[in-house]
């Protein structure tokens, strides 16, 4: 059942050198036109999703240029910047900070903060800065340059990031976790698991169920594992040039060298695959309390 979102204010502040020149206005956004997938866009600046029990969406957007403006091209700037919400060709709502090019600034961006109703899923889109969420079902988080935080999220949902870190604790669903240059940390996902990154290192504490799959793959860096201790796995784990070490997992070993080991155990209810090409891999089964 579709339902009416609300409506988002904006705050406009923009800042010259050392001082400030602050200006301030409220959009009545019409989201009335309401789909149960909402994706927030801005091309750069913080964003920060929260789960609300209300029935709309609420939410501040602030406008940041650091620069070397004169105060007419700023107030300008304040004019023209808005906030649009279009129902897009897949069934999305999609709501996006619209900022007008201004000649002379070295950087434009707006930071979006929103609470969301329980039972819609959101996507999220942006550069430079933290994207966070947490507590709402996500489908397509995006970032780039800047870290993501997921926390108490659900839904099966694509990850992207480059030059910087994610970071998901307590989700549950199928995830696929992508970045270049920057580390993963899963803590408490329980789901099938893709994670793939270059030159920084994967860390996954997973409790998965029956038939999910893990693959972790890392160019450059550690892969570290930890899984319920006595599930039956079958597992592949290579370090081409490190070291493999697995423990607490009951699994009869078909290969078993250093940079490598093979091998399955009862009925394999879970699959593992682990790439590591410079660096060491562990596997670990541990006690859950």
């Amino acid at each position: 059942m579709l339902r009416t979102l609300g409506t988002l204010s904006v705050t406009l502040l923009f800042l010259v050198g050392c001082g400030r020149e602050e200006a301030s206005r409220t959009l009545a956004l019409d989201l009335g036109v309401a789909s149960e997938r909402v994706r927030f866009v801005t091309a750069r600046g913080a964003l920060d999703l929260q789960a609300d029990a209300r029935e709309g969406i609420g939410g501040e957007v602030v406008v940041k240029a650091d620069g070397l403006f004169d105060l007419d091209n700023l107030r300008s700037l304040a004019r023209r910047a808005t906030v649009s919400s279009i129902l897009d060709d897949d069934g999305w709502q999609v709501v996006t900070v619209l900022l007008p090019d201004a000649s002379g600034a070295s950087k434009i961006g707006a930071n979006l903060s929103a609470v969301v109703p329980n039972g819609l899923t959101v996507g999220a889109r942006t550069s430079q800065d933290t994207l966070t969420v947490q507590g709402l079902a996500i489908a397509d988080i995006h970032n780039t340059n800047g870290p993501i935080r997921l926390t108490r999220t659900s839904g099966s949902a694509v990850i992207e990031n480059s030059n910087n870190s994610i970071r998901i604790r307590e989700h549950r669903g199928e995830i696929d976790v992508r970045t270049t240059n920057g580390g993963i940390e899963l803590t408490q996902v329980r789901g099938s698991i893709k994670a793939q990154t270059t030159n920084a290192d994967i860390v996954v504490d997973a409790d998965p169920l029956a038939g999910d799959s893990i693959v972790l793959q890392t160019s450059a860096g550690d892969v570290s594992l930890r899984l319920p201790d006595g599930l039956e796995v079958s597992l592949v784990a290579h370090a081409p040039e490190g070291r493999v070490n697995v423990e607490g997992l009951e699994i009869q070993r078909t290969l078993d060298t250093s940079e490598r080991i093979e091998g399955g155990a009862g009925e394999a209810e879970v699959t593992v695959r682990i790439y590591a090409y410079r660096g060491n891999v562990s596997v670990r089964g541990v006690r859950r309390d």
